[in-house]
Parts: structure tokens; C-alpha cells; sequence
């Protein structure tokens, strides 16, 4: 406040010091329509301060009924919402009077809820564990299955089977036809039938078209244990027929070899 009353003095004293200068600088008696042109500049003064008081009129008028009729609308829009509140205020009270012994049963449950979900809970748990037992049980007759199936098959069955995997692993579908035709030994009807049995037994599915197969998935057990199995009893085969050195492994060569599998280490 005290910064703005010294700038008005500031400019008050500026205004007096300025027409004390002009009174002694101007001979006014030399000028003879001096009363005539200072009427003259009264009244163009004052014709522009009423033009301008009529313009902020108007404009004062117009933006006073633009806020009335804004007043108004906002008046209206709470009453309207005051008048809705209350009528569902009412509509609760009626409900809840109605329905009052509902509410207390309502109450009863929620005090039960947490003995009821550990209820709940505990049978959810008590079923997994009882589920998971079936499970590895279920898994344990399915791979002892498989360990009696491939002690009783033959080398060139377990070589049928380690095509297979083989082929499930690296994507690549073959001719069953073309892979025998590389072994003349092995017969092509045998290895058929065997595959379409393995098909049986659940250890594999596939896919036939024009004589070329598709491994589509291989029991997961005998995807582990084939390449030693079948290694093992290649190895059990040349010593016990004393074939032609490494005769059965040669042939387990020319199967990894079809498949692009450089497989120097025993499984």
C-alpha cells in the first residue's frame, strides 16, 4: 500500500511541476481564442468520455445477464440434483427398513466367510496333493512301461524309435522307404508295422503323406533313455554275434547321418 500511494504522489507532483513549467514558458496573452479553444478541448473531452461510458455500459450490462442467466441455469441443475438425491435417499431408507433381516443375515455369512474359504481352502489343497500323487504315480507306471517295452523290442525296433526322436527333435520329416533303402539289411515292412505299434503303445504320434512321415510328439521318458538303450544293446549285439567291427553302431551312423546329426560320443 505504501509503495502505491508514493507512486501516486510521484505522479502528481510531476503533473503540477509540468503546468507550472508551461504557465511560465507560454505567454497566454498573446494567444486571442485562448477561452475558445479551451472550451473547444472541454467538450471533444467530454463527448469522448461519454462515448466511452456508453461502450463500458453496454458491455457491463451484457456480461451482468450473461452471468444471471449462468446463475440461473446452475441454480436450477442443483435444485434438480438436490430433488434426486433425495428421492434415493428415501428409496434406501425404504429398502433397508424392508429388508432389515436380510442385512442380518447378510452380516452372519460375512462373519463366517473366513472359516468357510480356509474350509475351502484346505480341500483345494488336500485334492492337489491327492491329484499330484496320482500324477507321479501315473508317470511312474507310464515310464516302467516303456523301460519293459524297449527291453523286449528289438535293435532294429529301437532303431526305428531313435528315428523317431530323431526326427521329432530336428524338425525334419523323412522317408521311410529312402532311410531303409540306405541300410539293405533292414526291412522296411518291419520297421513300418513296428512304428505303427509304437503308434499304438502311446509312445509317439505321426503324420503320413506320399510316403513321408512327420513326428508330431515322442513320449518324453523314451526320448531320454533311447539313444542309450539302442547304443548299448548295438554294443551287446557285435560281441555276442562277433559281427563285422562296430556293424550295428555303423548302422546307428547312417541313421544320425540322415538326420544331420554328427554324433561322435556314445548317449
Amino acid at each position: 500500500m505504501e509503495t502505491k500511494y508514493k507512486i501516486h504522489v510521484s505522479y502528481i507532483i510531476g503533473i503540477l511541476i509540468a503546468i507550472i513549467v508551461i504557465q511560465n514558458a507560454v505567454d497566454w496573452s498573446r494567444i486571442p481564442q485562448l477561452v475558445t479553444l479551451i472550451s473547444f478541448a472541454a467538450t471533444l473531452t467530454s463527448l469522448i468520455l461519454a462515448f466511452l461510458a456508453i461502450i463500458y455500459a453496454y458491455y457491463s450490462n451484457s456480461t451482468f445477464a450473461t452471468n444471471i442467466s449462468t446463475f440461473n441455469q446452475v441454480s436450477n441443475t442443483v435444485s434438480q440434483q438436490a430433488n434426486k438425491l433425495s428421492d434415493i435417499s428415501n428409496l434406501i431408507l425404504k429398502e433397508l427398513g424392508d429388508n432389515a433381516s436380510s442385512m442380518k443375515v447378510i452380516d452372519e455369512n460375512i462373519k463366517k466367510l473366513p472359516e468357510t474359504l480356509n474350509t475351502k481352502m484346505q480341500a483345494l489343497s488336500d485334492s492337489g496333493q491327492e491329484k499330484e500323487k496320482e500324477e507321479k504315480s501315473e508317470q511312474k507306471n507310464t515310464d516302467a512301461f516303456v523301460d519293459n517295452f524297449l527291453a523286449r523290442s528289438s535293435f532294429t525296433g529301437l532303431l526305428a524309435l531313435h528315428m523317431a526322436c530323431l526326427s521329432k527333435k530336428t524338425l525334419i520329416a523323412f522317408n521311410l522307404k529312402d532311410l531303409t533303402n540306405l541300410i539293405p539289411s533292414y526291412d522296411f515292412n518291419y520297421i513300418y508295422g513296428f512304428l505303427i505299434a509304437s503308434f499304438s503303445a502311446g509312445l509317439l504320434s505321426f503324420k503320413e503323406a506320399n510316403g513321408l512321415w512327420n513326428i508330431i510328439s515322442v513320449n518324453s521318458h523314451l526320448d531320454k533313455i533311447i539313444c542309450k538303450a539302442l547304443y548299448e544293446r548295438a554294443k551287446l549285439l557285435d560281441e555276442k554275434f562277433k559281427l563285422a567291427p562296430s556293424k550295428s553302431l555303423d548302422d546307428i551312423k547312417v541313421v544320425e547321418k540322415y538326420f544331420s546329426i554328427d554324433n561322435k560320443q556314445p548317449c
